[in-house]
């Protein structure tokens, strides 16, 4: 039989085949498959083998799932023919010549038929592994395989994966029609905040006001002007000058003047001197 489960990393697919007989040494090790521009695969492509399957290699029986981190070392779930075979693995980054030597190896202990499923968190830190026969969640320190810890799950697991926060996920089926899935975060005190995309909404903006006339009796000034409609009255400064404006005038606020009105007309009231002075309306 072929079970073949597709990792995508790096613009390049890995496949691994699992075992076609079941005698130990057999299978295909790890092939990887070179991608295309196009999303696909070059004519006559065979693939290339990466990582050797018995005669020396640390694998030493096909592999059942793989898992591959940012820089490029690859993670392997075997489900041996033995016991006492080694079932996890990780190797160093491909470079061109054929891997056979693991980094390291964990679990030779457990049932043929344990381990499922395999996946790094992005971090590349933690390594999780399904058990089948374990009914477990098991953490691997990444950089060596120690055990971390081992979740027990309840029921025979069958998948898993990680997120960006580095909460682990695991699945597994209960019945052949119904299945569940769980997810766990790390230990401790910790939280995990996504920024949103922000909406920005461009209005038009409100139309400048508009001096319309100006009234004078004796020292008072009454400044007439509009403005959108539904300003308030203190939405509006007036400042004055006593130089006729240009580009380089520094007008300054009238602190002195009340500005009265609603529904887009408005007044200015302010008292003056017998100097000439200029005034504009502000709406801040």
């Amino acid at each position: 039989m072929a079970n073949n489960i597709f990792h995508a990393q790096h613009a390049y697919y890995t496949l691994l085949t699992q075992k076609l007989a079941t005698p130990s040494t057999s299978g295909y090790g790890l092939i990887r498959w070179d991608i295309q521009a196009d999303g696909t695969l070059a004519p006559g492509d065979q693939g290339t083998q990466i990582i050797q399957v018995g005669n020396g290699s640390d694998l030493d029986d096909s592999a059942f799932d793989v898992a591959i981190d940012q820089s490029g070392k690859i993670y392997v779930a075997c489900q041996p023919a033995t016991d006492n075979q080694y079932k996890i693995m990780r190797f160093p980054a491909y470079s061109g010549t054929l891997l056979t030597n693991a980094d390291w190896e964990s679990d030779n202990t457990t049932s043929y038929n344990n381990n499922y499923a395999i996946a790094v968190n992005p971090a590349a830190t933690y390594v999780a592994v399904s058990l089948n026969a374990s009914n477990a969640l098991l953490i691997l320190d990444a950089t060596t395989g120690a055990t971390v810890t081992n979740i027990s799950v309840g029921n025979p697991a069958h998948a898993v994966a990680w997120d960006n926060v580095g909460n682990a996920y695991i699945a597994f089926d209960v019945t052949e029609t119904n299945g569940l899935w769980q997810t766990w975060s790390p230990p401790g005190a910790n939280q995990a905040t996504t920024v949103a995309l922000e909406t920005l909404h461009v209005l038009a903006p409100p139309s400048p006001p508009q001096i319309t006339s100006i009234s004078r009796s004796g020292n008072n000034v009454t400044i007439h002007f509009t403005g959108p409609a539904a300003d308030p009255a203190s939405a509006y400064l007036l400042l004055s000058s006593s130089v006729v404006p240009n580009f380089n005038t520094s007008f300054t606020t009238n602190a002195g003047a009340v500005i009265t009105g609603s529904g887009g007309v408005y007044q200015a009231t302010l008292t003056t001197t017998a100097s000439a002075q200029f005034y504009r309306v502000q709406r801040p």
